[in-house]
């Protein structure tokens, strides 16, 4: 009998299948074994019967209770050298053992942010897509208060990591979550605020744009260059073939066109939507001392030009919006006001935005 129509005829009558369960179950441990002295190898075989067991194990909770711990172990000893295919199989079963309530979240996170320290872009892809949506389903069945601390200290724990795809992944994980309104409160608009000054330019602007309310910046810059807005060749290379024939290239045609009309209207959308938001700067609980150690890094002028502005705006509307007291901010702002500094409109904009009532 093949693997399929075995699994479907577990899922269909398990008590029936108990006894073949055992068996595969046998022969899953034996290969386990066998692949751990060489993970390296691809193990086709493997890893069919890795993904067999991923659909059938929900069906045999008692039995198949230490799968997804057995499956966790093995990536996390040997995701390093492992054969890719059968790595993005592990994480596959994983994922799917997960939509199906088979482990908690937490069990599995610390790997996750191992496996985006690796090169593969589409596995990072996959897990950080499955990261969010778990999270939005999570808050959904309204999970203790406690689970989701235990959350948002792990990700902020990793947005302090030394590596900065981890880092990066993890200020993602807080940007999405705020954007869609589920993580929008004070304990997680404070834990991120520590990453404005973050080393990795990337992230702090990306949290630049969060806290001045742009709702479409930030994101594209943290997580891979071309995960979000790569080239129309790129998104569809390898999906018609190589071989270079009339009906491929009018296809390809047909297709950029597509892509693009898509960019336009999401761009039209978004100028539609020009309010700007202040929730998350008004939940600060220390704007002061923020603004203080922002300026400090602005003032260091060894980082970009650009970033160096996007974060004085921020600096010039944290103390617009809480009339904070920071006068060493006018005099450098007066440095920028010359006959050929191009951006003077930004730094007047800025100024005028720093200015409040308290100010003499």
């Amino acid at each position: 009998m093949s693997l399929p129509t075995l699994q479907s005829l577990m899922k269909k009558d398990p008590d029936a299948y108990e006894t073949e369960f055992s068996q595969q179950w046998l022969h899953f441990e034996s290969m386990l074994e066998i692949f751990k002295l060489k993970p390296q190898k691809p193990a086709k075989t493997f890893g069919e019967q890795v993904m067999f067991l991923a659909h059938v194990v929900p069906s045999f909770p008692e039995k198949g209770a230490s799968f997804p711990g057995l499956l966790i172990a093995a990536l996390s000893d040997h995701f390093q050298e492992m054969h890719a295919e059968l790595r993005q199989t592990l994480v596959t079963a994983l994922i799917m053992l997960r939509n199906r309530g088979q482990f908690p979240l937490m069990q599995i996170l610390p790997l996750y942010f191992k496996l985006f320290t690796t090169q593969d872009k589409g596995m990072r892809i996959a897990i950080f897509t499955h990261i969010v949506k778990d999270l939005v389903q999570m808050h959904l069945k309204s999970t203790r208060q406690s689970t989701r601390n235990e959350l948002k200290d792990f990700f902020f724990k990793h947005l302090q990591d030394s590596d900065v795809e981890v880092a990066r992944r993890s200020c993602a994980v807080f940007i999405s979550m705020y954007r869609q309104n589920v993580w929008r409160d004070a304990h997680v608009v404070n834990l991120s605020s520590a990453g404005l000054l973050h080393p990795d330019v990337k992230i702090s602007a990306a949290l630049c744009h969060l806290f001045l309310g742009n709702k479409t910046k930030g994101l594209e810059g943290i997580l891979d260059e071309s995960d979000e807005e790569s080239e129309p060749e790129e998104q569809i290379d390898g999906l018609l073939g190589s071989k270079k024939t009339a009906n491929r290239m009018k296809r390809i045609k047909r297709a950029k066109k597509a892509i693009l009309k898509a960019k336009l209207r999401a761009k039209k959308g978004h100028k539609n939507d020009s309010s700007v938001s202040f929730i998350a700067i008004d939940l600060l609980h220390d704007p002061q001392t923020l603004c203080e150690k922002c300026l400090q890094r602005i003032q260091k002028a060894s980082e970009p030009f650009n970033f160096r502005m996007l974060l004085l705006h921020l600096v010039a509307r944290l103390v617009g919006r809480h009339s904070l007291q920071l006068l060493n901010l006018y005099p450098f702002l007066l440095k920028y006001i010359q006959p050929n500094q191009t951006d003077v409109t930004q730094v007047l904009a800025c100024l005028v935005e720093a200015s409040h009532r308290f100010i003499g």
